[in-house]
């Protein structure tokens, strides 16, 4: 059975209608919440000029997000603004890195923002831009192609992010298209994969796109809806062009929801996933800030930090998953509950801390991954 996010009728006549949500096995608990939206235009489901409200723990006296994704998204929401680099080069331990050859950019400075300038359909067309650079347009009618032209050195190795804060796919579903001065098309942000039985294409849309220049000289990229049918004024998307910038993605607590029961006097283990984005080979240092009394967080030494592949082998293969997803690494953490622990009647948030070791130097510590713990009672 497949879950429809956006759920969408067409009533054809006036009528009195009741909705009703459960779980599909009839399943439910205080962490079962949800929030539902009904709106007249199928068009709006993902707009709103006041967001939907943060979700709150029940019993909570002060009101708190609830912990279950990591640190860093991975969805066309995820918010690009001036202080992206800051906000990287943060997870990184870098202060400067190399844009073109001999050349360094500060990764503590702002970026330059430009709204796009119509027309802008056809390459003689594109407004040219300089890298790092986030570029704000709107795709607001059928068959709207936005261009922009840029300039990069041999070997130049750029990541391409995309935004879409009104509207989201699959209303809007932005592609994204680079294409050398011959026109030939040499990246997108369409990753191609096999599903099904093996012999099936699947190709998804990403937010984000890494590629190396092998030649140097003129650039042309290209954003547009999937379809050419598809255009609103909501349509609005922000696209930031900028150097890669190794750095720690998110990091999640591989097999969990985001909330842990420690029984007094025993053990548990836990097992954190780490990003390694943009070629990031940093060693990464965990902590657990505020721990709770009688708790302690520690490495399990029979089991380091292991590097693993971001590629996974299919029947036909797929097209350049290194370009879309990065590297993964896995730890092991073993969380010691002493005996004279003190029981909890309600869950504590904690916080886990990494911290980069660069060249030999620490980085300011950076949350990492939230979850909710609680100290019961072997019984």
């Amino acid at each position: 059975m497949t879950i429809v996010r956006w759920p969408a009728y067409h009533f054809r006549k006036a009528v009195r209608c009741f909705v009703a949500v459960g779980a599909l096995n009839g399943d439910g608990g205080p962490d079962h919440f949800y929030q539902l939206r009904v709106v007249p235009d199928y068009a709006k489901v993902a707009v709103s000029a006041e967001r939907w409200s943060t979700l709150r723990m029940a019993h909570h006296e002060q009101p708190t997000m609830w912990p279950f994704r990591s640190a860093e998204r991975r969805d066309f929401r995820r918010a690009l603004g001036p202080d992206r680099l800051k906000n990287i080069s943060a997870r990184s331990g870098m202060t400067r890195v190399e844009l073109t050859s001999g050349q360094q950019v500060n990764t503590f400075v702002t970026i330059e923002e430009i709204q796009e300038i119509e027309p802008n359909d056809e390459h003689h067309q594109a407004l040219k831009i300089a890298v790092p650079l986030l570029v704000h347009g709107t795709i607001d009618r059928p068959g709207d192609v936005d261009t922009y032209r840029f300039q990069v050195e041999s070997g130049q190795p750029l990541a391409f992010e995309i935004e879409t804060p009104e509207v989201d796919p699959p209303h809007f579903s932005p592609q994204l298209k680079v294409f050398d001065e011959e026109g030939k098309e040499v990246c997108s942000n369409i990753f191609r994969t096999t599903g099904g039985d093996g012999d099936d294409w699947v190709k998804k849309l990403q937010p984000k796109v890494k590629f190396t220049f092998d030649q140097g000289g003129e650039y042309f990229l290209e954003i547009r809806d999937l379809t050419s049918r598809r255009a609103d004024s909501e349509f609005s998307y922000h696209v930031l062009i900028r150097p890669q910038i190794p750095h720690l993605g998110g990091v999640t607590a591989a097999g969990n929801t985001g909330a842990i029961n420690l029984v007094r006097g025993m053990t548990k283990e836990l097992t954190i996933i780490a990003e390694l984005e943009e070629g990031y080979d940093a060693k990464i240092a965990l902590s657990i800030k505020d721990p709770m009394p009688g708790v302690e967080m520690l490495p399990l030494a029979t089991d380091q930090t292991k590097p693993t592949s971001n590629r996974r082998i299919g029947p036909r293969g797929e097209t350049h998953r290194e370009r879309f997803f990065p590297r993964m690494a896995t730890t092991q953490l073993i969380f010691v509950t002493h005996a004279d622990a003190t029981l909890t009647k309600t869950p504590k948030l904690v916080t886990i801390m990494a911290t980069s070791i660069v060249e030999g130097r620490a980085a300011p510590p950076i949350v990492v991954q939230q979850l909710l713990m609680m100290v019961v009672d072997e019984d």
